[in-house]
């Protein structure tokens, strides 16, 4: 996954707060779990290509958790930057 440009953090961090995005958040953190669980049973390639779909997830939700820090780390390399 790549890591987001400065236009999709700042989207992220402006749906931050919105009921819709907070259920849209939810979905992605119980699918996460019953993947997790599901690939409990899984092995060979399938076991792999499920870790790789968890792997995704997670990768969504943690960019979304580090928007603030992403956003700050661009502002602070770039002075004129509006705060």
């Amino acid at each position: 996954m790549l890591k987001p440009n400065e236009d999709q953090i700042r989207a992220m961090l402006n749906l931050r707060g919105d009921p819709s995005f907070d259920v849209f958040i939810q979905w992605i953190k119980k699918s996460l779990i019953a993947q997790s669980i599901a690939n409990n049973r899984a092995s060979g390639e399938m076991a792999i290509k499920n870790a790789g779909r968890n792997l995704e997830l997670e990768e969504i939700l943690d960019h979304i958790n580090r928007a603030p820090d992403y956003l700050m780390n661009i502002k602070m390399a770039d002075p004129k930057q509006p705060k």
